[in-house]
């Protein structure tokens, strides 16, 4: 077999040996060393670290012809090879938001790549005292500081990508803000889990090999899930999944042998915990971004699609919400609690803005059929933009804080401007529609809505200037075309803001719908300007009432509690147990199976169980019987009882079937420590004197205290002489017998473990 080698072993040879090529005799020598090799890659590639050819190595190793013992990747890395290049060739890397994420991907290591450059330099440059090397130095950080620069300059452009969400049926709709996914490296929870199932519970752990290869599997596929409800409930398998593993393998929410890399989103640093709740924040993060995909992608020149946008938005909401909620002092900066509040506020006013979409479409149909009407249609349409340009004021105001506007892209916060002064346009372009609609015939049905159209408190100076009450309709056809001439002029200006807003930014020009928007409503206003005949010279010198901010929309703060989407994967390590009682709250001993034999004479094996829930238990021993006598203890698990799993079986049906057997009863239990067996039994824990405590018998230590005491009352005894008294050379030879015949007489050494019981003696005995 001249070429029995893997084609990674190929790649391996071409990175180490770029100037030297690669022959079969080659390929056969490197073949036949990796056979014979003990060391294992990962190892390998630790002790070359900092060696060139370390340097070069892939991720499954580093192999070079002129080494005489060649490594062959271990499992994991092969395992690791393997799921990287399944990763590349996924279906959902070809479509235009797979491609996007994969320059997301490739951003996000040179952008560690740059991270680890520039502190070693700035390693360097502390360490050194040289000062050209200092002046070289410093020259190297400042283009690795340029060049990081440049990188989360793409990474924004990325961010501000909102065309590839979009669906193309609405290409005229005004643009949405999404949020990209984080990006992972992946983690094997393989060896970790198997010796913790060996180690810790005391399981054989290849029963558990098909649940730990799920789970893998389960974690790669959420790397890059499907813009839809099946995306969505992957992530949340894997949520669920996670709170489970939490509780089995993670002591106090930390695992010393497992690492989780996230890369932040909004800058590319990644971050390393062992924390499994850095894992669940971060799928938490993903959940909601993928909701704000959804909700982009809608159909929203329908009225169902801008429903499901809508509902899409507040389930991102309640997902980010409840992240901000349980995750708090994340290390990323995506998940913090001031950049969480600021995209809170950006997805809280995306919600209104297409429930206004959803009021347009609506009433477009409707004013068609009853044009009576058109007055009210217009006052609400005018509330709705008015309410949603007020929640784009104060995302504006969140995100110019000093601890999120560095971070976030400077896309996102020109585009809010614009919707605000847009949708404020559109609010006193809707007012003035619904002045000029204004008939005789529903003047009494108008002034209901226009009594609260107007915050009559902020607009004091201008109720009166131009002859008009703001607090009813407009009483003559003059007075209609002057207060819509009014609105009109705040309209058109603004809307010029808006277009010099535009094209200053480079991103927002190129998006044509937005630019296609501002021109449709442009020509609106200034067909609707052309209605107004008025002879008022000062006309446009009035200034314009401010519109009251109200939704007909209402959030119920009841029902914005987030939900992770039903699953049918149950939890994968169920075979262990109840999650209650198999977690790292307690404590395990190794599993017993113990065959217990009836006598003739005695009828009960001495034990009976408990247990309002799964696992049964045993509650009381009778030391003297059967069972005592066997080993067993009170807050033991009951594992099978005659071969039959009763893990998940109530105790009643554990009870019958030890009723069944004859006398001779096999029953496998796996004993627990004894503050979990007296927290779960209601057992009190014995407390024992700190004078009296030894872990001798009983017998033993009683021995001991009596002797002391006998010790204590001969020393004390009153009344002796001075001839009744022994001296000193013969007390100290008496006390050195006393002391060697009281140690022999318990078995006790002076280096025993036993040394509790030692320190029990008087002092002069010691």
């Amino acid at each position: 077999m001249l070429f029995d080698c893997t084609l990674s072993d190929l790649h391996r040879l071409k990175r180490a040996n770029s100037d030297e090529q690669t022959t079969p005799a080659t390929v056969a020598v490197v073949s036949e060393q990796r056979k014979t090799s003990t060391t294992s890659c990962c190892e390998a590639r630790r002790q070359r670290r900092y060696s060139k050819s370390g340097r070069l190595g892939a991720e499954i190793g580093v192999y070079s012809t002129s080494s005489t013992n060649i490594q062959s990747p271990c499992g994991d890395c092969v395992r690791h090879h393997h799921c990287t290049v399944k990763m590349k060739d996924h279906p959902l890397r070809l479509t235009k938001r797979g491609k996007l994420q994969q320059r997301r991907s490739a951003l996000n290591e040179q952008i560690k790549k740059q991270l680890r450059l520039r502190a070693g330099a700035q390693n360097l440059y502390n360490a050194t005292e040289d000062k050209k090397i200092r002046e070289l130095v410093q020259l190297e950080l400042s283009f690795l500081e340029s060049s990081l620069q440049h990188l989360k300059m793409e990474l924004a452009d990325l961010n501000t990508a909102w065309q590839v969400y979009q669906n193309d049926q609405c290409a005229n709709a005004m643009p949405l803000i999404t949020l990209g996914l984080k990006e992972a490296k992946l983690t094997d929870f393989t060896v970790p889990f198997q010796n913790m199932l060996h180690d810790y519970y005391h399981q054989d752990a290849a029963l558990f090999d098909n649940a730990i290869k799920k789970l893998n599997t389960l974690r790669e596929n959420t790397m890059l899930p499907s813009r839809d409800e099946e995306g969505v409930k992957l992530l949340s398998t894997y949520y669920c999944q996670l709170c489970h593993v939490e509780k089995r393998f993670f002591y106090q929410s930390v695992h010393k042998d497992i690492y989780f890399e996230w890369f932040d989103a909004f800058t590319g640093v990644p971050s390393v915990q062992r924390s499994i709740a850095f894992e669940k924040g971060s799928v938490l993060f993903n959940i909601a971004a993928l909701y704000t995909q959804i909700a982009v992608n809608q159909n929203r020149s329908k009225v169902h699609g801008c429903q499901a946008a809508v509902n899409s938005f507040t389930d991102a909401f309640n997902t980010l919400t409840h992240l901000r909620s349980k995750f708090a002092n994340s290390p990323s900066v995506d998940m913090q609690s001031d950049m969480l509040d600021a995209v809170l506020q950006v997805i809280h006013a995306q919600i209104y803005e297409c429930y206004c979409e959803q009021m347009f479409l609506e009433n477009e149909t409707s004013n068609n059929s009853n044009s009576n009407n058109l007055p009210t249609a217009h006052m609400l349409l005018a509330k709705e933009c008015a309410h949603v340009a007020a929640c784009y004021g104060r995302c504006q105001t969140r995100m110019s804080s000093s601890s999120v506007a560095p971070f976030l892209p400077s896309t996102w916060n020109t585009l809010i401007n614009v919707k605000r002064s847009f949708y404020t346009a559109l609010a006193h372009l809707q007012t003035a529609c619904a002045t000029l609609s204004i008939t005789d015939a529903n003047r009494n049905d108008t002034k209901k809505h226009f009594t609260h159209l107007f915050d009559i408190a902020k607009c004091k100076d201008c109720a009166f200037t131009y002859g008009v009450e703001l607090n009813q309709p407009p009483a003559t056809s003059k007075a209609q075309h002057l207060l819509a001439q009014i609105h009109l002029r705040i309209t058109l200006t603004t809307l010029d803001e808006c277009t010099v807003k535009i094209r200053l930014s480079k991103q927002l020009r190129k998006h044509a719908a937005l630019q296609h928007i501002l021109q449709q409503t442009v020509q609106d206003a200034k067909a609707k300007l052309q209605q107004c005949e008025t002879d008022d010279k000062f006309a446009d010198l009035y200034e314009a009432a401010p519109i009251v901010p109200i939704s007909t929309l209402k959030l119920n703060n009841q029902n914005m509690t987030w939900q992770p989407m039903q699953s049918d994967e149950d939890d994968l390590f169920k075979l262990m147990g109840p999650v209650s009682t198999f977690c790292t709250e307690n404590q395990f001993q190794p599993i017993r199976t113990l065959n217990l034999v009836k006598d003739s004479e005695i009828s009960e094996f001495g034990f009976t169980v408990t247990g309002d829930t799964t696992p049964v238990r045993v509650d009381k021993v009778d030391s003297r019987g059967i069972a005592g006598k066997a080993g067993m203890k009170s807050g033991d698990v009951l594992l099978k009882v005659n071969g039959v799993p009763v893990l998940w079986e109530c105790c009643t049906n554990v009870q019958q079937l030890i009723n069944a057997t004859g006398r001779t009863l096999s029953i496998t239990i796996q004993p627990c420590d004894q503050r979990t067996a007296a927290a779960v039994c209601n057992i009190s824990l014995p407390t024992m004197n700190a004078k009296t405590y030894s872990p001798m018998t009983t017998t033993a230590s009683s021995k001991i205290n009596r002797y002391d005491d006998i010790l204590q009352e001969t020393t004390n005894t009153p009344g002796l002489s001075n001839r009744g008294r022994m001296s000193s050379a013969t007390t100290k030879q008496k006390n050195k017998f006393s002391r060697r015949s009281f140690l022999n007489l318990f078995n006790i050494k002076r280096h025993s473990k036993s040394s509790s019981a030692i320190n029990t003696l008087p002092t002069h005995l010691r």
